[in-house]
Parts: structure tokens; sequence; C-alpha cells
């Protein structure tokens, strides 16, 4: 008796879905009419594309013609797309030059006018934490800071013309089972610049969080979470499982900060202007070397960015610091796959 077998395997950093006969001597391999494939595109079927927004009218799958064009029996301007909840979809276009947008969800009215490729991954959750933030410590003062640390994770598409995609960050409410997706951007540290010079912040908020930097501490676990000034320091982003595999995932994050300091409990040197130079970019690969052996996988899940070099004046007149003060700032991350 004939056997028809559904089998979802993965090839080339995409899903794909295929049918297996079973013809009592030998195993034919026959995928379904519907599945697009060029090179590493791949389409799953399940992936429909409405005429009209919000899923009505015809529907159609991703097809080409003899020459390599998408194809759809309706225009294309106003169109709406279902995605599994399992998947990604990677929608390529081609103007002036190929970029490509990833998609976690359902699109309820996209244009695809310009569409020149499209593949799919099975989504996997990268997480970012700041574990903390290391300079010279003396005082309390030299334990506030403002400024802000922001984090995107780019993926690289796997074909001959590679472009970046921006993924999501997720918000995980507490108490509940749902998940919202939020930008491409994540504030992962914001701190005001009041903090830096009125004593009604206290202080024992950072305790735990910023770390004297002599030697730099290797941090193993966060410090202090939970604290008011804490509260947004760790957030997942979904990306591609065959992404995260391969390496052609990356962390991207943004510093500028400004602290406080003070050399000692009676000094006359204190500063609330202790601030970045410029702000420091960092760009760290998952599953990758980097910067001559560098690597950041499951095993060496820690980073640490810097040292940044910061310089502040004195405030008013004081004696000591009359050149001000120059410090060192450092950002410790901690990069995990779940």
């Amino acid at each position: 008796m004939k056997k028809l077998l559904l089998t979802a395997c993965l090839l080339t950093g995409s899903l794909f879905i295929y049918a297996q006969k079973d013809t009592g001597k030998t195993k034919v391999m026959m995928l379904p009419p519907q599945v697009q494939v060029s090179g590493t595109i791949v389409y799953v079927p399940a992936i429909k594309v409405f005429e009209r927004p919000n899923y009505q009218g015809r529907s159609a799958s991703f097809t080409k013609d003899a020459t390599g064009k998408f194809i759809f029996p309706f225009p294309v301007q106003h169109v709406s797309i279902r995605i599994p909840d399992s998947l990604i979809l990677y929608i390529k276009t081609c103007f002036e030059f190929a970029s490509e947008n990833a998609y976690t969800s359902s699109l309820a009215d996209i244009s695809l006018e310009t569409l020149c490729g499209i593949r799919t991954d099975v989504k996997a959750h990268l997480r970012v934490t700041l574990n903390g933030i290391s300079t010279s410590v003396h005082n309390n003062d030299c334990l506030r800071f403002a400024g802000d640390i922001n984090v995107r994770v780019l993926e690289t598409s796997p074909d001959e013309t590679a472009v970046e995609s921006q993924m999501r960050w997720t918000v995980i409410e507490r108490g509940a089972a749902r998940v919202t997706t939020g930008p491409f951007m994540f504030p992962i540290f914001t701190g005001s610049a009041s903090v830096l010079s009125d004593s009604r912040y206290a202080i024992e908020l950072n305790k735990g969080f910023v770390f004297n930097n002599n030697p730099v501490p290797q941090l193993t676990e966060q410090g202090h979470y939970g604290s008011r000034i804490m509260q947004n320091s760790t957030n997942v982003f979904i990306v591609g499982r065959s992404a995260l595999q391969s390496g052609r995932v990356k962390v991207w994050v943004k510093t500028d900060l400004t602290s406080s300091h003070k050399n000692c409990n009676l000094c006359d040197d204190f500063s609330a202007n202790v601030k970045m130079a410029e702000p420091g970019f960092a760009s760290i690969p998952f599953n990758k070397t980097y910067d001559g052996g560098k690597v950041v996988d499951a095993a060496h899940p820690y980073v640490v960015l810097g040292p940044y070099p910061a310089h502040g004046s004195r405030a008013g007149f004081a004696i000591t610091a009359s050149n001000g003060v120059d410090k060192d700032f450092r950002v410790h991350l901690k990069v995990n796959a779940e």
C-alpha cells in the first residue's frame, strides 16, 4: 500500500515541507508545486497572500514565472499576509538598493510592489542582559550614572547579496503568558541626569550595579536586578534559529553615559558631568569569532565593552582637581540564546 508522509525539514537556514512517497522499492522526494526554491530562498506553503487588507478576498501563494519574477493573480499595492506563529518571514525588496525586513507576526496591510526575495526561519530567542557598569569608585557619588545604553539585534541574510534585518524585541508581561512585540531599539539602561546632582535620589539604587574596575571585574551574575534603575536591564529578541546556529546574528550596542565623581567624602573636587568624550559603539556576533579570537556563545555569554574614556570639570570653586577628572567606563552584558 502506498503511503504519503508529510515531514518538516531545515535546509540552508529555511523551513520547507516535502512529501515523501513510498513506492515499495524506492522513496521518491516530491516538493509540492507551491514550494519555490531559488538558491537559499525557500518558501513555506502555509504562508498565504490575501488580495486585500485584513486577510480579505482571494488568497495566493508566492510563485515565480520563468524569468524569476514573483506573480500574483491580483494587484499587490495593499495586500495582507498570514504568517504561522512559529515562523519568521523575511521579505526582500529591491528598488535602488536591496533591503530586507523580518516579520514575526501576520501583516494586515503591506505593499509587495518591489518584492524580489522571500525566505523563512523558525523562531528562536536571544536574551541581552545588562550586568552592570564598572568605573573607578571613590565614594557614593561615583555610583551615580545617567545617559543611555541602547541595544539592537541584527541578522544577516544567508544569500549571496547579503543584507541585514533588524529583529524585534519582546516584552513579557508579568503574570501573563502573552508576549507583546516591541520596536527594534531597546533601551537597556536609561538614567535621568537629575540623579547626578540631586541628593534626593538614593545612591543605594546603584549599589551592586556600578562596580570598581581595579581590577576590571569579570561579572558572572546580574547585580541588584529589580531596583528602579534596573527595571529595563534585560529583554529578549526574536531571531531565526538557523541564523543563531550559523553566526549570522549580532548584538549592536550604543553607549552614551555621564557620571558624578568625588575623590573622597571631604574632598572639594565634586563633578556632576563626567561625560564620555563620544558615544561608544560595539557590534558583537553570536556563535562567531571576532576581534582576533573573541567569541560569545553558550559557553561564553559574558561581554565587557570599553573602556570608554570620560572627562568632567569640577563644580564651582575647588582647590583640588583643577584640571577636572578623567575616568573610564565599561559596560558588562550577558548574551545568551533561549
